[in-house]
Formats: C-alpha cells, structure tokens, sequence
C-alpha cells in the first residue's frame, strides 16, 4: 500500500464509526455512545432537552427519516455521489478501505450513508429505514428535480471559470439565452440558497455571485472587476463551446500557445510533456493577467532555463501574444484582441520597466533591459521608444 492509500484509508477510519456492523438505524444509534449521540444532534442542528440517551436516539431518527430532509439532501448529489447511493441501495453494505472519502463524505455527513471499522476492514451501507423512505419517494419527480439542480450548478460552474464573478440577473440571462425551459427568479433564488447549503466553490453576497478566489484579501479586486466589467458584454459562444468550460483544466489550445510550444520545443527543451506542464500553467497565469515575473518563474520551476537573452527576447513577444488572445475575467471572458474589435481600443501595453529575474544558466541575478536594448514586445524599435 503506497502513502496515498494509506492516508485515503486513514481518513476512512476517522470518519467509521468502531461498532459491530448492523443495517437498522435504531441499533446503529443504540450502538453508540451518549457523547457520540449528542455531536450528531449538534451536526444536525437538533434541540435537545435531556442528554438521556433514549431521548436523543428518538430526536435523531425523527430528523433522519424526515422524508423531506431524505429528499433535500439527494437533490444535492453529485453524478459519483448519488451512483454510489444508488448502488448501497440493493447491496447489504460495500466492503472498501480504499473508497475516497469526497465520494461519500457529504452523504455520511448527512447520514444518509453510514461507514463501520472493525477487523481492520471499512464497510458502508444505507440503512434499512432510509431505503425504505426513498423508495416511496416520486422517482420521475425526484430525477427530473435532480436533473434540473444539476444543471443549474453546471452553469454556475462554468459562468464562474469564464467571468469570475457576475451578477445574478445576469446569470439568469445567460442561462436562458441557452435553455428552453427558462429559468425564473424565484426558482434560481430557491436552488441557490440549496446549492450553498453544502461547501461550494463560490459564494453570494448581495446581487452578486463570485468565484471563492474572491474571499478573504481579494474583495477589493472583485469589486473592481464588478465595476470595470459592467458595460462589457458576455463571451457567449455556440453551446457546445460554452459547455466545454464547466471542465476545470479546460483550455483552448489557441495559436499563440502552440507557437510559445515550438519554440520552446526546438531551441529549449526536448522533453514534451514537461513543455505541456509549462504551456498549461502560463494560459492560467495569462488568463489571471499575472506579471512576466510569474510567467519566468514558472520556466525555473519546470527546469526549463534560458541559454541566453537572445531566448528570451524571441520568447516575449510570444507571450505577449498570449496576454492578448487569452480569455480574461477582465474581459468577461473575450480576449483583448476581441475587445479590441468590440470597443475599438487599442491592445494594452505591457510595462518591462522593473527588473526581471530570468532562470539562465550561471546567472542567478535579477536582470534588468537597457533602455537602449531592442524592445522585447518585437516591435523593432529600441525599448525606450517603445514599451519603455
């Protein structure tokens, strides 16, 4: 067993209950301790008046088998968790040490799914109160809900990794613009407030919805972006092409980065999957707009280093191109050379003013561009006529 599985495994053991194995919810809680009891109705947000176990045994199966709550919960599912439910469904239990917890965390956070350890083994099950329950369930009602949740949240997904942050209103707009079963106010408002009742990758405050890249020290960037980006419309391809961004790690593979990728190819580094590494971390670092800086850094950090400046004068340009057909938060999720189109304005200039540390062989020193070196943008001009 390598470190992964054993820390996988650890992480199923704390959160198994060191019990005998038994199906029925009422032995599971007697099976438990008083203490044990009381940190569930805590989780659940349970009032209770006695610590006499009795008594909490009888409040936690109320809230358990509350068919709504049951319901609620299941809605909330994700594509792996609720196959993993359904498939406890018609097995007694499921014998995995090895099953990862993201896969049924929330459902045993919620109860629905219960885990026990004992002879060094891990079992997970649903109890046979809960199967019942759901089985009364309207299926054809419950799916298409679940369907419908489930796509609401796609598009959140993929509206927040192409703009960041938009208002509500908008989203409403944009998902309709897509969809023929329209998407009201009131639904999205209700399918909100459930979507948020679990740990989300976003979050809502007032009329807004941003990515949680947001909280904490970056509440000032977002409310610049929501200002600077209020007159910019929407980057809204065909949909095949706009469900394609609902993928994390998705990226076009635009031009300019296959052009950085030869270059680096034929005079840098053989090795292609290292190239890969780097190209997919600078689309990411150009679509954050981060500085030059981080761009060489991460050359260093994927040991690909510059022989010499003449390297990295041919390279910078390649990068600007990049900065500049990259989709950008900023942009609301169009380029600058398709804003450029849009509003007419010309492309940004890129300041080389401070001093650059560049990975090069036997120099470890920030270097700094002569004002009366060749601009790095490749504009011919000397870079104090230019960029400088």
């Amino acid at each position: 067993m390598d470190y992964f599985e054993k820390e996988r495994e650890k992480i199923n053991v704390l959160n198994a209950y060191e019990t005998r194995l038994v199906s029925n919810l009422n032995a599971i809680l007697k099976n438990l301790q008083t203490k044990e009891l009381m940190q569930i109705a805590s989780r659940l947000n349970i009032k209770y008046e006695s610590i006499n176990k009795e008594f909490l045994i009888n409040s936690l199966l109320k809230e358990m088998l509350d068919i709504n709550k049951i319901e609620n919960v299941l809605v909330l599912t994700r594509d792996f968790e609720f196959d993993f439910f359904t498939d406890l469904l018609c097995k007694d239990y499921i014998q995995d040490n090895l099953f990862p917890y993201g896969y049924s965390g929330f459902l045993q956070d919620n109860y629905i799914i219960f885990s026990f350890y004992g002879d060094r083994k891990i079992y997970f099950l649903v109890p046979e109160e809960i199967k019942k329950i759901y089985s009364k369930i309207d299926q054809p009602r419950f799916l298409k809900k679940h369907k419908r949740y489930k796509q609401i949240n796609q598009y959140l997904h993929i509206c927040l990794n192409l703009y960041g942050a938009f208002k509500k209103k908008n989203f409403i707009e944009i998902f309709n613009h897509y969809n023929d079963e329209k998407l009201k106010p009131e639904e999205f408002f209700a399918v909100l407030d459930a979507l948020l009742s679990r740990q989300q990758m976003f979050y809502e405050d007032d009329d807004f919805i941003a990515c949680d890249y947001f909280e904490d020290d970056n509440f000032v960037e977002l409310e610049s972006l929501l200002k600077y980006t209020d007159e910019i419309p929407f980057y809204m391809p065909s949909k095949d092409k706009f469900l394609k961004f609902e993928d994390d790690g998705y990226f076009e593979m635009i031009p300019q980065l296959q052009n950085l990728k030869d270059f680096i190819l034929n005079n840098m580094s053989s090795n292609e999957q290292d190239v890969d590494y780097l190209i997919d971390d600078i689309e990411i670092i150009c679509s954050m707009e981060e500085s030059f800086q981080d761009i060489l850094n991460e050359f260093e950090r994927h040991n690909i280093i510059f022989e010499n400046t003449s390297q990295l004068n041919k390279i910078i340009p390649l990068i600007i191109d990049i900065y500049n057909n990259v989709r950008t938060w900023s942009n609301r999720g169009h380029t600058y050379c398709e804003m450029s189109k849009i509003t007419g304005k010309s492309l940004p200039d890129w300041d080389f003013d401070e001093p650059l540390y560049i990975p090069m062989k036997n120099n470890k020193k920030p270097s700094k561009i002569s004002r009366n070196d060749p601009c790095p943008c490749g504009s011919g001009k000397k870079y104090k006529k230019c960029c400088g």
